[in-house]
């Protein structure tokens, strides 16, 4: 009987090993920093709160607008959030001219798909269209799509809010990483 417990335990490792993974997975980051650009001085809008099959998502416009702020944070000089009821392009636009930034980002939440249960194996979900104006043209300079998705193990982040860190985090840092603060 003692070897019973030995037995049991060499069996129950390699499944809490398994139901500790998780993966996330990021589509469609940066392919290309384009010429000339600096990661300096930064005015990021907040998006609408994700919503899926009507059911909004309360303060994930915030929450993605500030997980930005954080990750430019590392790279820029200045970073600003926008006030939350700002939307319109034009108003963004004066908004980034009078805060003197270079850049204005404007996130897009496509889809948030929040799971609660690491038990259900369906991985949350954040889609985010995320596009770079610079600001003196009004140029689209970056426009592309975040696709996260969660991991799907008891003992991981299982949240959209967690898949939607990851893509912000490499896009920043593919944008970023190489472009240099002032």
């Amino acid at each position: 009987m003692a070897g019973g417990w030995r037995r049991t335990v060499a069996m129950a490792v390699p499944l809490l090993l398994v139901a500790c993974a998780g993966t996330y997975r990021a589509t469609d980051t940066v392919t290309s920093v384009p010429e000339g650009f600096r990661c300096d001085s930064i005015l990021i809008a907040v998006p609408r709160d994700g919503s899926l099959d009507g059911k909004p998502y309360e303060g994930s416009g915030h929450f993605v607008a500030h997980r930005a702020a954080e990750e430019f944070s590392k790279y820029a000089g200045k970073v600003e959030i926008a006030p939350a009821d700002l939307r319109e392009h034009s108003g963004l636009l004066a908004a980034a001219r009078s805060s003197s930034a270079h850049y204005l980002v404007v996130p897009e939440i496509a889809h948030w798909e929040q799971r609660y249960s690491a038990f259900d194996h369906r991985p949350s979900q954040a889609v985010i269209n995320m596009s770079v104006v610079e600001v003196d043209s009004d140029r689209e300079i970056v426009s592309t799509v975040l696709d996260g998705t969660s991991g799907t193990g008891m003992l991981v982040e299982t949240s959209a809010a967690a898949a939607s860190t990851r893509v912000i985090h490499d896009f920043v840092r593919d944008l970023c990483g190489g472009a240099g603060a002032s």
